[in-house]
């Protein structure tokens, strides 16, 4: 059978560092003791914020008199996330157009991959979709994908 994802989308090295840490907490859980669903999306939308704000994105948006929201969010769920072991999540640029950019983003506990997501922002301004501004393009391109050899 044919993996589902390319090696590189679990692959930790493929993704710019360092990523975030975050606790897995009782609440977080479902019935059956596996993190739940929804707490999977709001960790890897901690993720998101993080990078965005190490990255400069936010700042450089404001200047611009722009901002981004999410147009889509998609997340797999590849094995059980437990409770008590930290989640590393990483997030990278995949592509940037003219007003959106996708992001992949991926979750391990320990060495095992425990769910990935691909999200679509698009850059806005009052009047709507606008061109990414210069200096959050850059910022964006800061977080694209390792080149591979």
């Amino acid at each position: 059978m044919a993996a589902r994802w390319t090696p590189d989308r679990t692959d930790r090295e493929c993704y710019p560092g360092p990523g975030l840490d975050l606790p897995v907490l009782f609440g977080d859980l479902d019935t059956n003791m596996h993190v739940n669903n929804v707490m999977m999306g709001r960790f890897f939308e901690e993720s998101r914020v993080h990078s965005h704000f190490e990255a400069g994105v936010p700042a450089a948006l404001h200047r611009a008199e722009t901002y981004n929201l999410i147009a889509r969010v998609a997340i797999d769920y590849v094995r059980e996330a437990r409770y008590r072991q930290p989640i590393h999540l990483r997030l990278r640029v995949s592509r940037i157009g003219t007003t959106s950019a996708t992001y992949e983003q991926a979750a391990w506990q320990g060495e095992d991959c425990v769910a990935l997501a691909e999200v679509v922002v698009v850059c806005r301004s009052a009047t709507g979709a606008a061109p990414w501004p210069d200096e959050a393009r850059a910022a964006l391109e800061d977080l694209m994908r390792p080149a591979t050899s």
